[in-house]
């Protein structure tokens, strides 16, 4: 699987990357015909009152169909794993759907 990485507002560090591809990686054993996986991870503002606010965001191409979720978090590496498991649910969820 092809995947892309943005960073905004935020440097991506090996450790980052190396989290998240652990992730996508992980997405084949769901549905093995996804084709490319693009993600966005970043601070969308910098106006919080509160800290910082994470933004994990992915967008993922299946044959037919784009799958798209976005997680806000205040720790980065928590926002990488919901997004990663909302996108597990929508990866099983399209697949049962044109399986039958």
């Amino acid at each position: 699987m092809k995947h892309t990485l943005k960073g905004t507002n935020i440097e991506i560090t090996d450790a980052i990357r190396a989290h998240l591809e652990e992730h996508l990686n992980a997405l084949d054993k769901y549905y093995n015909h996804v084709i490319q996986a693009r993600v966005e991870l970043g601070l969308p503002s910098t106006h919080h009152h509160k800290g910082e606010i994470f933004l994990a965001e992915a967008t993922v191409a299946v044959p037919g169909d784009t799958l798209r979720v976005e997680v806000h978090n205040e720790d980065l590496y928590t926002a990488i794993d919901h997004m990663a498991h909302k996108i597990k649910q929508a990866l099983i969820k399209f697949k049962d759907k044109h399986q039958h």
